[in-house]
């Protein structure tokens, strides 16, 4: 009923107008592997006179063909119409048509849902020049990035091509970006620049669809603190070689608290194996006097907490028997990932981090826990979300710790975040602590010591875990390279360069991100 009344509505409407149309619209509903289909309707030359269509200009999204372009009074012929486009989804096409015996237009609208598009479909109306001319030689596709707010030209970004069957992936320093195409096909490309959101456009891509323009928006994040422990925003980096040192010292606590009981650390003494310093030392590295150490390095013995040298910041009403004051300082799943490459076997680095990590098991709750993750040629899992109850277990993987291999650290960070936000604690510190005293061997270091940035970061803005980072050594562009990562992350750089700073500095650390503010 209602498709009559729609044809009567036609009829009645076009009689006035020396012609009758079989219909004016057409939907294609939702389509697959969209192919340019063809829409067809009737016209009836109903003026009494002769009549003709008017010719059509070209345009570039639709082609009009009339089986006959003349017609007398009463004749009646067939007229077809395509849509070319390189978008998906819905869309809604108005075509105008002009005839003979009249100034207004005959308004057809196609519309539709396009899902997607048949490789071997036109995305553009091919001129009468090019219409046979197939797809061999292949050709070329120019892809643009934007600012969208601003128009102008985006570069230094990373670009990946996806199709069905393949995907390429590489960084452009320039705006445009010329692809060469041997066939047509569907792309979907992805741009993801620093500060910008990552934005996908899917498009058809042949002979006639010479661009395809992405726009690209700026991310809005609100800055965050920036708690550095070494040094103020104002300090150059080369001044950056130790932690910060130990101010005041408190009293004994039987002299200074008496109600608040004693938090009493592990009273063995940690055995650190031999330590031989690498033979090989990076070329940007500034050596100053070290010695090869060839004898055991002995750990000084663990005190009572209370009687430990500590900051001014570190308070013995921060703990009770149990470790940290649980009312004051939420739990921590603190996830390390160490590097053990051979540079890292040297008294000042690995033996130094496995003490500090020991005085930190040692004020941790049971509801803490703990993940300890090793890279070298390759990463490996320790302990995985181990309860800070299991201090010998914590402190047994701590022990085993050897420096050797290579720092291929990236695959490293990846198991770290897996293992974060598989143990993931709500309302708590969930932190990674990054230690190291070079940068990591990469394939494409430029390419993908960006990729890293940018997923330390959208961890820490989508996830909420922290990357903490702990630098070793002399070589500046290592301690860049670990300060910017800790600094992408929202976390601390540390360095550590004595027994004394060891103490400490990793218990300050996880008071500061886990308190409750």
């Amino acid at each position: 009923m209602r498709i009559f009344i729609s044809f009567l509505f036609s009829f009645l409407a076009f009689a006035g107008f020396s012609q009758q149309v079989g219909s004016l619209t057409h939907n294609f509903g939702k389509v697959k592997e969209w192919n340019n289909p063809i829409f067809t309707t009737t016209y009836t030359n109903t003026s009494g006179q002769l009549q003709f269509f008017l010719p059509t200009n070209y345009s570039p999204d639709f082609r009009i063909n009339f089986e006959k372009d003349m017609l007398q009074p009463g004749e009646s012929t067939t007229v077809q119409m395509q849509y070319f486009t390189e978008e998906f989804g819905r869309f809604s096409k108005q075509i105008k048509v002009y005839v003979s015996t009249q100034d207004d237009p005959l308004v057809f609208t196609l519309s539709g849902h396009i899902v997607s598009i048949d490789p071997s479909a036109f995305t553009m109306c091919p001129r009468i020049e090019n219409i046979d001319l197939g797809y061999g030689g292949g050709f070329n596709h120019n892809v643009k990035v934007l600012d969208a707010e601003t128009k102008e030209p985006v570069r230094d970004f990373e670009i990946t091509i996806l199709t069905d069957n393949s995907t390429e992936r590489f960084k452009s320093s320039t705006s445009q970006v010329i692809l060469r195409r041997e066939r047509p096909d569907r792309y979907t490309f992805e741009i993801d620049k620093e500060e910008y959101k990552i934005a996908k456009k899917q498009v058809y891509v042949n002979r006639n669809t010479a661009e395809t323009v992405i726009y690209l928006e700026r991310e809005k994040r609100e800055d965050s603190d920036y708690f550095d422990f070494d040094r103020s925003d104002d300090t150059p980096l080369e001044e950056v070689i130790t932690a910060t040192t130990v101010e005041e010292t408190l009293e004994e606590t039987t002299s200074m608290v008496e109600d608040e009981p004693d938090v009493v650390i592990a009273e063995t003494t940690p055995t650190i194996p031999e330590v031989i310093t690498s033979t090989t030392i990076p070329e940007d590295e500034e050596v100053i006097e070290e010695e090869v150490i060839t004898s055991t390095v002995e750990v000084p013995k663990e005190t009572p907490l209370s009687a430990t040298p500590l900051k001014p910041a570190i308070e013995v009403g921060d703990f009770t028997t149990d470790g940290l004051l649980t009312s004051k300082y939420a739990f921590n799943h603190i996830v390390f990932l160490i590097d053990v490459s051979g540079s890292m076997n040297h008294e000042t680095k690995l033996p130094l981090l496995k003490y500090s990590m020991y005085q930190m098991i040692n004020v941790l709750r049971p509801e803490d826990r703990v993940s300890i993750i090793t890279y070298s040629t390759e990463p490996t899992v320790l302990v995985r979300s181990i309860s800070g109850a299991n201090k010998d277990i914590l402190k047994e993987a701590i022990g085993s710790l050897e420096a050797k291999g290579q720092s291929f650290g990236s695959d490293g960070v990846q198991v770290a975040y897996d293992i974060a936000n598989d143990n993931f604690i709500p309302d708590g510190n969930n932190e990674i602590i990054l230690a190291s005293d070079g940068v990591f061997t990469m394939e494409n270091e430029a390419v993908n010591t960006w990729r890293l940035e940018r997923n330390i970061a959208k961890q820490m803005a989508d996830n909420n875990i922290r990357l903490s980072s702990i630098g070793f050594g002399k070589a500046k562009n290592a301690l860049s390279f670990l300060q910017d990562l800790s600094s992408k992350g929202e976390g601390s750089f540390i360095t550590i360069k004595s027994e004394e700073q060891a103490q400490t500095i990793l218990i300050e650390n996880m008071m500061n991100h886990s308190e409750i503010r």
